[in-house]
């Protein structure tokens, strides 16, 4: 029964996925990640084995310390991306910024050139 409703979460997060793709309220780039992360969890709900077989080859002692792992580092590249695209966001806002000004600044001359 629980892995019938792991499943069935996993399906209910693509299919979120996909509305928030088609409503334009996420890029494809954090699509391909989260899907990979629905993915990885959809498999290791479908065989259970594998995070036995990883925790002990990777050497932790409980099973939920290595699906913490797991989900800790999708959680930081995750981060690391938003920042970067918040950088680049940043950047844009203050090109915008410095034409706006100087637009203003233009504008301003222009008065007083009609004015003397």
């Amino acid at each position: 029964m629980q892995r019938i409703v792991g499943l069935f979460s996993v399906v209910i997060g693509v299919v979120y996925l996909f509305s928030l793709v088609r409503r334009n309220l996420l890029t494809p780039k954090y699509t391909y990640i989260w899907l990979a992360s629905l993915a990885l969890i959809g498999i290791f709900i479908l065989f259970p084995d594998l995070t036995d077989i990883a925790q002990r080859e990777l050497d932790f002692s409980l099973q939920s310390n290595f699906l913490f792992s797991v989900l800790f580092v999708i959680l930081f590249f995750t981060i690391i991306q938003l920042g970067k695209d918040l950088v680049v966001l940043i950047h844009k806002v203050e090109k915008i910024v410095e034409r706006i000004a100087l637009q203003e600044i233009q504008r301003i001359e222009n008065r007083k050139d009609k004015f003397e």
